[in-house]
């Protein structure tokens, strides 16, 4: 994978995620301020009600941008603008009702900026929250110092402080997830390439290669193995005869039957094709053991190869030979019978006796 292509493909998962976050985020927070606004309305806790239902408007408005709005089309800081709405809503809805709780609810768009925006957003969102509040404070006369509106901002801080940390880890994770996607994409690929010129050398040679895995199943083929196989007679698997050409091979005695049931030879001669039938093939089978880079039982691998020139012109010699020794054999036994009747005359001179041992 390329450079840009992993810069495209980082962009699109950023764009997803954030387009997610905004959503879930929006719809969470919406939820909450719905419910928790009928509840302040059923007991009656809401001091401006004016100020309810504007802080209620401010956060479903932001709401159904959330849900109408393409937020992946533009730029990650316009998306900002939610998070911003809701801490400014909730600081109405606080302002609408101090003693109902609804400050606590600073915590969503302060994790939703810490998140997605890094340490400079968490800074921002922790900021403002914490002004917003202390204005409020300062502003409601009626309202009292405790521990509690002490500690808001700063348990505000710290679950922006959380989501920061867990979204650097996120994107992390995400970084070293890309990492080893593209290592391992590039690692199929050159498999794939391997494969490709292995597939090439195979289907270039002229003999049939075919690689048995451990539990028996044909795992590769080449093209050869399937010519030589086109090449033999219809039915050849039954028609099939051991090196003499006469003796007919069991199903079990199959050469791939036998390499199937983890069985090793050399060079195995075997005839395909009744005997007489001008289109029988005689093949040379050879099954070997092989194993992986760790040496463990990487199945069998056969090879065959088409030996019918060779077989017939081996088997065209021995007919001649045993033919010209046959059609000699009498004449010449004839003349030594002949040359021994001579040699027993007494009558020879010494020089025809030598010529005839001779002879």
């Amino acid at each position: 994978m390329t450079s840009d292509a992993a810069l495209a493909r980082r962009s699109r998962i950023n764009d997803s995620v954030r387009e997610r976050t905004v959503l879930q985020n929006q719809v969470l927070l919406g939820s909450i301020v719905l419910l928790g606004s009928l509840v302040i309305l059923a007991i009656q806790q809401a001091r401006d009600i004016d100020a309810l239902v504007l802080g209620m408007g401010v956060v479903f408005a932001a709401t159904g941008a959330a849900l109408v709005v393409p937020w992946n089309r533009f730029p990650p800081v316009v998306s900002a603008v939610i998070p911003a709405a809701d801490i400014v809503a909730i600081a109405i809805l606080r302002y609408a009702s101090p003693e109902s709780g609804l400050g606590l609810l600073w915590a969503f768009p302060a994790m939703w900026i810490a998140y997605m925006y890094g340490l400079i957003g968490t800074l921002l969102a922790v900021s403002s929250i914490t002004v917003l509040f202390w204005v409020l404070i300062a502003t409601n006369p009626g309202n009292q110092l405790t521990a509690t509106t002490l500690l808001l901002p700063v348990a505000v801080a710290a679950v922006a402080t959380i989501a920061y940390l867990a979204s650097r880890r996120s994107w992390a994770q995400r970084e070293l997830l890309d990492k080893q996607t593209r290592n391992l994409e590039r690692s199929v690929e050159r498999a794939r390439r391997q494969e490709d010129i292995v597939t090439d050398a195979l289907d270039a040679v002229d003999f049939g290669v075919i690689r048995i895995s451990p539990d028996g199943s044909l795992a590769v083929t080449n093209e050869a193995h399937a010519r030589l196989q086109r090449a033999r007679s219809k039915g050849a698997e039954a028609a099939a005869f051991g090196a003499d050409g006469v003796t007919r091979l069991l199903a079990d005695e199959m050469p791939l039957a036998r390499a199937r049931a983890g069985e090793l030879f050399e060079n195995e001669l075997v005839w395909y094709g009744e005997p007489g039938d001008d289109s029988r093939r005689a093949l040379s089978m050879t099954a070997r053991r092989i194993q992986d880079v760790n040496g463990q039982d990487a199945g069998t691998i056969v090879i065959s190869r088409d030996v019918t020139t060779e077989e017939l012109a081996l088997r065209a010699r021995e007919d001649l030979v045993a033919s010209v020794s046959h059609e000699l054999r009498t004449p010449l036994t004839s003349i030594i019978g002949y040359l021994d009747l001579a040699l027993d005359e007494d009558s020879l001179t010494p020089t025809a006796r030598r010529s005839l041992e001779v002879a």
